[in-house]
């Protein structure tokens, strides 16, 4: 399994854990490969086609940012790699192209309206001086063609 991430950011760090605990917590026998670094459509293209092999296919690769997932489509076209027959792909984010990839893309739904009460109570708290802690809000895996 690959875990393919932009920065290291608090949010990518807790879905790097997540991952990691998932893992443990299941007893699954998988490797888990954490990139950082991949900001970009590009950046994934290229990580994809430097390691994606013939021996070297991950059973499924999570990507942070459903628009970077084009990379990996792109690059399983050109290698030949079928999407979901020999790798699924799951993204996270939700947003409302994924829906239109071809093939349509499996991934990670924020509840987006707690996220946005949850950061107009949190900015609205900073304001007013008051200390706030990060939070964490609901998901829900929309499952599509890719996964």
């Amino acid at each position: 399994m690959w875990l393919l991430m932009g920065g290291e950011s608090l949010v990518n760090k807790d879905r790097e854990k997540g991952a990691r605990t998932f893992v443990k917590e299941k007893k699954y026998e998988i490797a888990l490969e954490v990139v950082y670094g991949l900001a970009t459509i590009e950046s994934v293209y290229h990580y994809a086609m430097d390691n994606l092999t013939g021996t070297n296919i991950p059973d499924i690769i999570f990507v942070s940012g459903d628009e970077k997932v084009q990379g990996i489509i792109r690059a399983c076209y050109e290698k030949g790699i079928s999407i979901p027959d020999q790798l699924a792909i799951v993204g996270f984010d939700n947003i409302p192209i994924a829906q239109y990839y071809t093939p349509a893309l499996s991934t990670i739904s924020p509840d987006y309206s707690q996220l946005a009460k949850e950061m107009i109570d949190g900015v609205l708290a900073i304001i007013n001086g008051d200390k706030r802690k990060s939070v964490e809000v609901s998901t829900t895996l929309v499952r599509r063609q890719s996964f």
